[in-house]
């Protein structure tokens, strides 16, 4: 069979008749219709120029866009020219319906002389699937779903046939048919058996005994009696929190050492003199200097002073604050902050409480780790 060349002058009288297509959207955002018409342009400048692969691509998504008689002959053309009879058969047995006895005579004419042309070049192949509402596919084209309507024409060599089905699976197959015969492929498919849920947990047992936490007291004993505070830390411990926050952590947080406050204090207690000291010198060594200008205080030494002084007063107001502990809480029992009921005064593991008389608690968790004064 000759192949089809031209393609131009196979579709110049649909063209005609067509005449011009408009845009119907603006420049930024061109319409369906004028996308399709460029789309068209590039696949007849792609086959005139033998490149029948591009030809197709841009015709396909010119007949996507904007579906046409026009288009579909085109594509028949296409595909006849790639040797792909069954989709060249189809799209010009569908032109040749669709236009029926409106389409111009060349053009109906050369579909009709392609149609029989390939009709006595391509075999039948008759597809059966045990299950219906599947799609079929040949060579990776869907042609419908099962059942199919009839045989399906496809070209002379091996195709490959499937159905697809999000509930059923089933290999492929492939089949092999004769120019101007007949064949024939049984798809078997099984259902998609869907994953066995996970096994749902197992119901709580009634019979185990409740956890007790960490740090609450045994039942029917107070918070407050447990740790041993006063009345007015417990109001405190109230009004502060809301009970909003354990007990144990309250007093936790309020009896730990603070390291920032140390290291404050160094910091302070060491750049308040320093400052002071270096503005002292820069105004006796520049003492002249200042006379002969006029100013009776130097502005440099008075900042130097300024900040020297106030690092030394924040110095003296840390250093009263950390010997006062005015933030702590005297607990009589710092070990049941620390361990469970079932654990002796001296704490868990990692963990050690130690008292006398008269003496305050100091509780230690882990090698340098917190540090708790009671």
């Amino acid at each position: 069979m000759r192949p089809v060349v031209g393609l131009v002058g196979a579709v110049c009288l649909v063209l005609a008749a067509a005449g011009p297509v408009s845009a119907q959207g603006t420049a930024e955002e061109p319409s369906p219709r004028e996308r399709a018409r460029q789309q068209y342009e590039i696949g007849v400048a792609a086959f005139d120029a033998g490149d029948f692969a591009a030809a197709r691509a841009a015709i396909e998504e010119s007949y996507r866009l904007y579906p046409s008689l026009r288009t579909l002959f085109s594509l028949g053309l296409c595909h006849h020219a790639l040797g792909e009879y069954g989709p060249a058969l189809r799209s010009l047995e569908q032109y040749l319906r669709e236009a029926g006895p409106d389409a111009p005579p060349e053009l109906r004419g050369r579909a009709e002389e392609l149609v029989a042309q390939m009709r006595a070049e391509l075999g039948r192949l008759e597809i059966r699937v045990n299950v219906d509402g599947v799609e079929i596919l040949v060579d990776g084209e869907v042609l419908g779903r099962s059942p199919l309507s009839g045989p399906v024409e496809v070209g002379p060599g091996w195709h490959v046939v499937e159905a697809r089905h999000e509930a059923w699976a089933g290999a492929p197959q492939r089949v092999n048919v004769a120019a101007g015969s007949a064949a024939s492929v049984a798809l078997a498919l099984e259902p998609v058996t869907p994953p066995e849920p996970p096994p749902p947990p197992p119901p709580p047992d009634a019979t185990a005994a409740p956890v007790r936490p960490l740090w609450g007291p045994p039942e029917g004993v107070s918070e407050q009696e447990w740790y041993g505070i006063s009345d007015a830390d417990y109001q405190r411990y109230v009004y502060s929190t809301g009970r909003h926050q354990p007990l144990a952590s309250w007093l936790l947080e309020r009896n730990r050492e603070n390291p920032d406050l140390d290291l404050g204090i160094l910091v302070a207690s060491t750049q308040g003199p320093a400052w002071l000291l270096a503005g002292t010198l820069t105004y006796l060594v520049y003492e002249d200097e200042w006379e002969e200008k006029g100013w009776s205080l130097p502005w440099v030494s008075f900042f130097e002073w300024l900040f020297g002084g106030g690092m030394t007063v924040a110095a003296i107001l840390m250093v009263i604050v950390a010997a006062l502990d005015v933030d702590t809480v005297a607990v009589q029992h710092p070990e049941r902050l620390v361990a469970p009921p079932s654990v002796a005064v001296k704490g868990g593991e990692g963990g050690r409480a130690t008292a006398s008389a008269g003496v305050p608690v100091e509780v230690s968790l882990g090698v340098g780790g917190l540090r708790l004064r009671f």
